[in-house]
């Protein structure tokens, strides 16, 4: 490969005493008489080039550049078909040349500067370069920054690598820009909680800046822990138990015409909502007004009763403590809430006023009243009640009197077996039967003569009745219902019974024949 080197002066040609042994070939300088003037394309800022065409750098000092520092990389390929033409009084800085296939051509003052690094202007001096198509220097001073760095974003601004510019700035290829929503290069934002978003939710800045030259002031949030509630104060977020100043929400548990009930402050749950349970929440007893009861919502209804008012009571207002007022008892004779009147409460054996005690006044028990009906009379109370079983209704004009016929469970019926509720059948119980030397015992003679029973039968009549039995003896006229005597050889004896046999003594005593005595018959 032949490397050329022309001058324009004269014709004289010098030969360079130096070779260059690249791949393959030998890169010679020589001087020829015409040299290309066509602008190398594509020229990088920064890393290797390959020349593949006749061309030229333009510019005076110009090449490639790669690397740091005072080191130039950047490698020159001049491949096949390519033919460099250095133009005079250029320079041309690069790392190292490849010749490929190529040419290289020197023409008057022209030079190559192997090793040797391109800089740039940097007029804010932040180690940015300005652009490309300005002025290139081959020796590095001050205001000045290596071509192949990335060019200056903000050449009026003196932005270095890792200076800080100001909170939440960095400086990005030379300019002063924001840092992003994930940066706090140089810490200065700090991460706490100071303030509430609702009751179970603390929220404050995250530490990091917001992407728009600030920090961050509310992207962190954390919930409240279980049963407590956010609370905000002088700058700082807190977690607190519930109160009725601070909480997450009410429950009101009133129940709609009682005198107190109770309101529930609620915490939080945890999971950044609110608790439906009252588990650690505050509470405050509610009062009603007094002349007022609660609604369901814990407040006050217009003037209520607190109970419902009882007959012949007065109404009942709370008394503003939480409680109802005793209610007081209507005055006796007097029905001022119409309890007692007919039609209503006490209309069967009431009097049509209150007792001065509570209750409506009724007539004495066992007066049947204006509309108890047979078998019912008044109790005592202002309702009738059942006339006893087996007993008779004779009073007012609903009777259940006749013979045998008595009240059972309210209503006219049989009177029951055996019994004579009414008196009105007939019994002979001191049916008396002389004995006088019969030679009988009463037992005997009583049990030859018929007694009538004195009871009904079961079937609403009186029973038929039946022999007689003997119930005790005696020489007095009734037959000694408890003393029993015996008039034998007209000397009275004690203790004799029904059994004795009164045989004839032969002996005339008051003028009966002795053994004498009366026996008492009665039915069963």
């Amino acid at each position: 490969m032949l490397f050329t080197q022309t001058k324009k002066r004269k014709n004289s040609h010098s030969v360079l005493g130096f070779l260059f042994v690249v791949f393959f070939g030998i890169i010679c300088f020589s001087q020829p008489s015409s040299v290309s003037a066509v602008d190398c394309s594509s020229i990088p800022t920064s890393g290797n080039y390959t020349v593949s065409s006749a061309c030229s750098f333009p510019g005076t000092v110009n090449g490639i550049d790669a690397g740091s520092g005072t080191t130039n990389t950047a490698v020159l390929t001049v491949g096949t078909g390519g033919t460099l033409s250095v133009l005079s009084d250029q320079t041309l800085a690069l790392g190292s040349i490849t010749m490929s296939g190529g040419s290289i051509t020197l023409i008057g003052t022209g030079s190559l500067k192997i090793g040797t690094p391109l800089y740039l202007p940097d007029a804010d001096g932040d180690g940015y370069p300005t652009s490309v198509t300005t002025t290139q220097y081959i020796v590095a001073a001050a205001n000045r920054a290596r071509r192949s760095h990335t060019a200056d974003a903000n050449d009026a601004q003196a932005c270095a690598d890792g200076a800080n510019p100001g909170t939440c700035q960095k400086c990005a290829t030379g300019a002063i820009v924001n840092q992003t929503i994930s940066e706090d290069l140089f810490s200065a934002c700090t991460a706490s909680y100071n303030a509430c978003s609702g009751a179970c939710v603390k929220i404050g800045p995250n530490g990091n800046c917001n992407g728009s030259g600030a920090c961050d002031t509310n992207s962190a949030s954390a919930n409240v822990a279980d049963q407590k509630v956010c609370e905000a104060q002088e700058g700082t977020a807190s977690e607190v138990a519930a109160s009725t100043f601070t909480y997450a929400s009410i429950a009101n548990s009133c129940t709609a015409g009682a005198c107190a009930g109770t309101k529930y402050y609620r915490a939080c749950n945890g999971a950044g909502a609110t608790r439906t349970d009252n588990i650690g929440a505050a509470s405050k007893v509610i009062n009603a007004t007094a002349g007022n009861t609660l609604t369901g919502l814990c407040g006050s209804s217009t003037a209520s009763t607190c109970v419902a008012r009882a007959v012949c009571k007065t109404n009942t207002y709370c008394n503003g403590t939480g409680a109802c007022n005793t209610p007081a008892n209507v005055a006796v004779n007097t029905d001022t809430y119409n309890d007692c009147a007919a039609g209503g409460v006490g209309s069967e054996c009431g009097t049509g006023n209150c007792n001065g005690a509570g209750a409506c006044s009724g007539i004495d028990p066992g007066f049947e009243g204006s509309t108890c009906p047979v078998c019912k009379v008044c109790g005592g109370g202002t309702t009738c009640v059942n006339v006893g079983n087996n007993t008779q209704d004779t009073v007012g004009i609903n009777l259940c009197n006749t013979t045998c016929k008595a009240c059972q469970s309210g209503s006219c019926g049989n009177a029951d077996a055996y019994t004579d509720p009414g008196n009105q059948c007939p019994e002979q119980t001191n049916k008396v039967v002389a004995n006088s030397g019969t030679g009988k015992s009463c037992t005997t003679l009583c049990g030859e003569n018929l007694c009538p029973s004195g009871n009904c039968s079961a079937s609403g009549a009186c029973g038929a009745g039946g022999w007689c039995v003997c119930k005790s003896v005696g020489t007095e006229a009734g037959g000694g219902t408890n003393t029993y005597a015996m008039a034998e050889d007209c000397v009275q004896y004690s203790g004799k019974t029904c059994a004795l046999v009164l045989t004839n003594m032969s002996v005339t005593c008051s003028g009966r024949a002795a053994k004498w005595t009366n026996c008492k018959c009665a039915y069963q």
